[in-house]
């Protein structure tokens, strides 16, 4: 069987219910199989399920599997898929999750309509032109590159090869595109011998399937991102100097400390060095959630993560409701002691579901005189993570969504907080690796203080103390900014000359009195946190774990 076809299982009629041990399943559902090409969008998705089930579709759910972070067992929480990307988060993490052996899809259908009608001709985009023919086959459809499985497979019908059904896109000597149609009993053996790839690039589009918009592309023909070549990066770092006290009330302070988010308080560099964290994001792909260097790959790992920050990696993924303008105003009313009509009006003034990182701070000097520990509280943590592992591209907001995670403050500890700082970071990372983004969100403390310990010879760095010195403070903390003199330009010739000799491979042995490696590091598969899903493969990096 072709490995680009993955296996669907569709349940419908039935019920969704939950298990406190496995998460959501099905109950007394009808089950239809079949194949599905690992480039099919949504709409392809969502027509071969309706003509699979002779009915229109309504709502399709996808019970998206999570390791459990106190026993790695698998857990199910169900993701409404709903358009392109969705669609090939999803394929990603079947791949990468590869114990299960199909995709489970529970659909809702409409009811009370005329029987599914089949087309003789119909087209889909896959992320690149498609052809039809004007045949249909003998069950009146075209020939879709999709094998059925299952009791009422088609096997019958003629077999052929995904590359004859679509206007190939082979890449040219010059990185371009040109496009040609290959007719059906064509050989491909002319094709094939046409350059393909991109010169010092990727050659074989398959996994990299961004590589057409990543910013390293465009670099190579001479096009970059705008005027200034480095991005737009925020740290926080000086403004929580300010804002951060030397020490909290004792009532805050217990419920801080509990959270598991105190070290954030004392983390974040006071600056970020732009044209180092930018020359890195250069060299990170989505597909792998990995820097791609001349010697091989590297990433922040959960370990990372564990030194750096002193965040819990273990513990408890969140999946938010959504949070409108009218909840907005209810939690900060609820959970953060202001009135309606304040509420109404801060909410009005961020244009959407959000607190401005300054109001919050203002919430807690108030809250704080006036000994209302809880309020301060909330107003005070809520500011910290909008301000460090939470940073979004607005730099001054934060989503009123997570204040829902606050809202008890005695069990808010249970949450993988690590793991929600790297899932966030590598999305932005994702993002700014794209030529049209000109900023990076997320975390960059995290970033910078990764490559210092890995890159000694790259960049300009003060240091604090020495690692034998350290008692047991995050290793973030062993880090100062100074200012550096290399700009992109720079940097970008001496990435390409570092080899594994450049690297320190094991940077935190001397920290492991105060954090011991967790084997959870090593879990292959998919990271979620909210409605965001990556790639954690650190299988791809294996000698940061002292592997050869």
């Amino acid at each position: 069987m072709d490995e680009r076809n993955l296996a669907v299982s569709i349940h419908y009629n039935g019920t969704i219910f939950t298990d406190i041990n496995e998460g959501f399943s099905f109950s007394d559902t009808s089950i239809h199989l079949f194949k599905i090409h690992i480039n099919s969008d949504f709409h392809h998705l969502k027509d071969r399920i309706e003509k699979k089930l002779q009915s229109r579709v309504e709502e399709i759910i996808y019970r998206h599997p999570l390791i459990n972070g106190e026993d790695d067992s698998v857990f199910y929480v169900m993701t409404p898929i709903e358009n392109d990307e969705q669609v090939k988060s999803m394929f990603q993490c079947h791949i990468t999750f590869s114990q299960l052996s199909t995709i489970e899809i529970y659909v809702r259908l409409f009811e009370h309509l005329e029987t599914y009608p089949t087309q003789s001709i119909q087209s889909h985009q896959y992320g690149m032109s498609q052809t039809t023919d004007d045949e249909p086959t003998q069950n009146n459809e075209p020939f879709i590159p999709n094998e059925e499985v299952g009791g009422d497979s088609e096997d019958d019908q003629e077999e052929v090869r995904f590359e004859d059904l679509f206007v190939v896109r082979r890449r040219g000597a010059d990185g371009r595109i040109p496009v040609r149609t290959l007719d059906r009993g064509a050989s491909s053996s002319a094709a094939a011998a046409e350059p393909t790839g991109y010169p010092r690039g990727s050659y074989d589009m398959s996994l990299l399937v961004k590589y057409e918009h990543h910013v390293a592309r465009h670099i190579w023909f001479g096009e970059e991102r705008g005027p200034k070549k480095e991005l737009k990066v925020v740290g926080h770092g000086l403004k929580l100097t300010s804002r951060v006290p030397l020490a909290l009330p004792p009532q805050m302070e217990s419920w801080v400390s509990r959270s598991g988010l105190a070290s954030l308080q004392r983390t974040s560099l006071n600056k970020i060095d732009t044209n180092l964290v930018s020359a890195f994001v250069e060299r990170w792909h989505l597909e792998t959630s990995s820097f791609h260097m001349p010697f091989g790959e590297m990433s922040i790992t959960l370990d990372d993560v564990a030194c750096l920050l002193h965040l819990p990696i273990r513990g408890i993924f969140w999946s938010p409701q959504d949070v409108t303008e009218e909840l907005a105003v209810e939690l900060a009313v609820d959970y953060l002691g202001v009135s309606q009509g304040q509420a109404q009006s801060h909410v009005r003034s961020c244009r959407g579901s959000y607190y401005k990182l300054e109001w919050l701070y203002d919430l807690f000097v108030h809250h704080r005189a006036a000994s209302s520990w809880a309020y301060a509280t909330r107003a005070y943590i809520l500011m910290l993570v909008g301000s460090t592992i939470f940073v979004d591209k607005t730099f001054t907001l934060v989503e009123a969504r997570y204040l829902l995670l606050f809202r008890d403050l005695d069990g808010c500890s249970g949450y993988s907080w690590g793991a929600a700082a790297l899932v966030t970071l590598y999305r932005y990372l994702g993002d700014a690796s794209m030529y049209s983004c000109k900023q990076l969100g997320g975390y960059p403390t995290l970033l910078q203080c990764w490559i210092h310990e890995y890159f000694p010879t790259v960049g300009k760095r003060g240091e604090n103390w020495n690692p034998a010195e350290n008692c047991g403070l995050p290793r973030a903390m062993r880090w100062s900014y100074r200012q550096g003199v290399l700009k992109v330009d720079d940097l970008r010739p001496i990435l390409d000359e570092l080899t594994p000799t450049d690297v320190i491979w094991r940077p935190f042995e001397d920290h492991r009195a105060w954090r011991v490696f967790d084997e959870i590091c090593l879990y292959r598969g998919c990271l979620k946190w909210g409605e965001t899903v990556v790639p954690y493969l650190p299988d791809k990096c294996l000698r940061q774990f002292g592997y050869r």
